[in-house]
């Protein structure tokens, strides 16, 4: 059989509020979003026939977005961009994933708008 990178792919979403200190116009001023994004997560090996069992990648996702759901940003990321947020996500996921299963994160897509998404890969 051929090696294959076998992956696997959720979504999840929150609501946030943030502004940005940086920026001059309108989003400089406080505003929100209703995000939406997608987490790819691979493993090793498969255990099951499965990189990881979506319920546990919930449970995992689910345990990170206490973090940012119906928050203020700011109060978390002083300089809360979507590049940025993404990035933030990315490294709560992944080291949600190390704790106790051996799937990592290899991408994050985060929407901040339905017209505008970041994405952040593993290197």
């Amino acid at each position: 059989m051929s090696e294959f990178k076998v992956t696997a792919t959720r979504s999840f979403s929150f609501h946030s509020a943030h502004k940005l200190p940086n920026y001059k116009g309108d989003c400089a001023n406080l505003h929100g979003h209703s995000y939406k994004g997608e987490v790819t997560v691979s493993a090793p090996s498969l255990k099951d026939g499965m990189v990881l069992d979506f319920n546990i990648l919930d449970a995992k996702i689910e345990g990170v977005m206490k973090k940012y759901d119906h928050r203020y940003l700011n109060d978390i990321i002083s300089n809360p961009t979507a590049e940025i947020i993404a990035m933030e996500l990315f490294e709560d996921l992944d080291n949600a994933m190390s704790v106790t299963i051996s799937a990592s994160v290899e991408e994050v897509v985060l929407y901040e708008t339905e017209n505008s998404k970041v994405t952040v890969r593993r290197k």
